[in-house]
């Protein structure tokens, strides 16, 4: 949340933020990286889309298909 707060404050008014991953969180191969990469942490289209609420970002629209999830937001 304190990332995407600070991206939103530096993105103009009517601009727009987008976050491509090629996991959707819960994907086999993702998980089992997650788990010997230390550090390395999965988000869900849900997860993603509270973090950015919480930061501020509007409009915040995502889209998952196979293990690839991408995630609009708005200023």
């Amino acid at each position: 949340e304190k990332t995407f707060t600070g991206i939103r404050k530096v993105l103009k008014s009517d601009g727009i933020f987008f976050i491509c991953n090629e996991s959707n969180g819960h994907d086999k191969e993702a998980v089992k990286f997650a788990k010997i990469i230390d550090g390395m942490r999965l988000y869900d289209a849900n997860q993603l889309r509270m973090l950015l609420s919480q930061a501020g970002f509007a409009d915040i629209q995502a889209d998952a298909r196979g293990t690839w999830l991408c995630v609009r937001a708005g200023n």
